[in-house]
C-alpha cells in the first residue's frame, strides 16, 4: 500500500474516532484480535478453462483481523484497522499438450492475495448483561495482489490493485469477564480488484477476543 493511501485510511479512522471525543470520559477504547477462514469467489475462482484441461482451486484460506475502537454509547461505536485475508489459488493442467505448438500454453497456475486497512461504524445490541449482538459497515482500502505462472507466448498477469470497497459484518459477543469478551463474526469484503483482471467477493468467519480498557 502507498504511503497516500496509509495516512487516507488512517486519516479516515481518525476523523471517525474523533467525533466521540464528547464522551471521552466513559473510556470506551478497546482492541479486539480475530483468527478465522477467508473464502475467495469470483475472478479466477469462476473463470473458465478449455474443457479437455484439469482444474483444481483452493478458495479457502486463514485470515486474521487487528482492530482498535471505541464505544461512545451502549449502542453505537466506531472501529478501524488491518485484515489479512490470506491467499487463495488455482491450478490448470492440459493433459495432452500438442507437442508441435510450443507456443500454446500447457498450465497455468494463480495465487490471488487481499489485506488492506479498514474503517466502520458499528452498532451493538446488548441482549443481557453477557450477551450481545453486533454490526459493523464501512470502508476497505483493499489491496488485492493477482500471481500467474504459466508457459507458452501468454504473458502471465501478474498485478497489485488498491482501491476503496464496501465492507460489513454481523456476529455475537459474550462478555466473560469484566474486560474481556469472545466474539464471532461474518465479515463480507466486496468486488476488491479491477474488472479487467476480474474481481472477487471475500468473507472473513471469525472468533476473536476483544479487551475493553475500562470495566
Amino acid at each position: 500500500m502507498s504511503t497516500t493511501r496509509l495516512v487516507s485510511s488512517l486519516g479516515i479512522l481518525a476523523v471517525l474516532l474523533a467525533l466521540s471525543q464528547p464522551a471521552a470520559a466513559d473510556s470506551g477504547w478497546y482492541a479486539a484480535a480475530d483468527l478465522g477462514q477467508s473464502h475467495f469467489t469470483g475472478g479466477i475462482f469462476d473463470a473458465g478453462f478449455p474443457a479437455s484441461w484439469t482444474r483444481s482451486a483452493s478458495d479457502s484460506a486463514t485470515g486474521y483481523r487487528i482492530t482498535a475502537g471505541y464505544q461512545f454509547t451502549p449502542n453505537w461505536g466506531v472501529e478501524g484497522g488491518y485484515v489479512d485475508l490470506g491467499h487463495g489459488t488455482v491450478s490448470a493442467r492440459n493433459p495432452h499438450p500438442d507437442p508441435f505448438r510450443p507456443d500454446i500454453a500447457t498450465f497455468a497456475d494463480y495465487r490471488i492475495g487481499a489485506k488492506g486497512f479498514f474503517a466502520a461504524g458499528t452498532g451493538t445490541w446488548p441482549i443481557d448483561e453477557q450477551w450481545s449482538l453486533f454490526a459493523r459497515a464501512g470502508l476497505i482500502d483493499g489491496r488485492l495482489e493477482t500471481r500467474e505462472h504459466t508457459d507458452g507466448l501468454i504473458a502471465p498477469l501478474n498485478v497489485t490493485e488498491t482501491s476503496w470497497k464496501a465492507t460489513y459484518g454481523v456476529g455475537a459477543k459474550w462478555k466473560f469477564r469484566p474486560q474481556w469478551s469472545l466474539r464471532l463474526g461474518w465479515d463480507s469484503y466486496r468486488r476488491l480488484g479491477a474488472s479487467s483482471s476480474g474481481q472477487y467477493d471475500l468473507s472473513l468467519i471469525s472468533l476473536g477476543l476483544e479487551w475493553h480498557f475500562y470495566e
